[in-house]
């Protein structure tokens, strides 16, 4: 921070930025540089999550700001340091298109995600058909958070990017527009295919209910069954347990049978009639 205050003349509000944690990615163009907020998406504990990369861009530099390391930036900068060819490629034109060939890389990563996030739909639908329990709907709600996640925080960068490669400024040359429009592409088919799967295990959501609720009807009726055998069984107990002599089989040691007997055939009846009804 104290080398950005000596070197440049950014906007105090900028600096503020800075040492905030940023929820949104946001652009601010002033008229000889922009300041921006991107924010890379990335897997951290099984959860879509965003690291901060905060960039300006002038007409003769480009400064990038991260909280903590970023894996592809880091992976970018290691690649022109090590890489003659390649150096040359992101380093030897403008810093409007270094800031291009940055974010085509760190995006880049953001397929690797949305890739994960396919197989994870693609797991969860057999443990919604063969599996139903309680795990695998909470597989599918962390599923579908990290979904929105992913799309909340590419959707305004789509319109970011936009902004920038079409901006009138003297830090974004007019022939930088296509390349801008390129990261734009790669961040609409991230955002398509998060669409898509958003899509996917809302259906998927959907079917878990319907077969939990069938779940729970079958064990309904098998409780509701077994309660209704209970009850022929419960009466002659109770008829039984009086002290009246002239009760039928009173003193038969076969009694006890003829009552289960009685509990079984109920049950399986009550059972029966409750299936056929259904």
């Amino acid at each position: 921070m104290d080398f950005l205050r000596d070197q440049f003349q950014f906007h105090v509000l900028d600096f503020e930025d800075l040492g905030e944690p940023n929820p949104i990615p946001k652009l601010d163009l002033y008229t000889h540089y922009l300041f921006a907020v991107f924010q890379i998406p990335c897997w951290e504990d099984g959860k879509i999550t965003t690291d901060d990369l905060e960039v300006f861009l002038g007409a003769d530099f480009l400064v990038t700001v991260t909280k903590h390391p970023i894996d592809s930036v880091e992976k970018f900068f290691l690649r022109s340091e090590r890489n003659a060819k390649f150096r040359s490629n992101v380093l030897g034109r403008s810093p409007g298109y270094l800031l291009y060939k940055l974010l085509r890389y760190a995006f880049y990563n953001g397929h690797a995600v949305v890739t994960e996030l396919a197989k994870q739909v693609n797991e969860i639908e057999n443990s919604v058909y063969n599996v139903r329990d309680r795990e695998t709907t909470r597989e599918l709600a962390m599923i579908r958070r990290n979904i929105m996640f992913l799309q909340t925080s590419l959707d305004p960068q789509r319109s970011m990017v936009s902004v920038i490669g079409t901006t009138q400024k003297s830090y974004v040359t007019s022939d930088l527009g296509v390349f801008f429009d390129d990261v734009r592409d790669a961040l609409d088919t991230i955002w398509m295919i998060s669409k898509n799967l958003k899509q996917v295990i809302d259906g998927l959501f959907e079917v878990n209910d319907a077969l939990l609720t069938h779940r729970t009807n079958d064990i309904v009726t098998l409780f509701t069954a077994l309660a209704a055998s209970l009850m022929p069984p419960t009466l002659l107990a109770g008829i039984y347990g009086m002290n009246v002599d002239w009760l039928p089989f009173r003193h038969s040691p076969y009694v006890l049978v003829v009552i289960f007997a009685l509990s079984l055939l109920s049950f399986f009846g009550v059972y029966h009639i409750i299936q056929r009804h259904r």
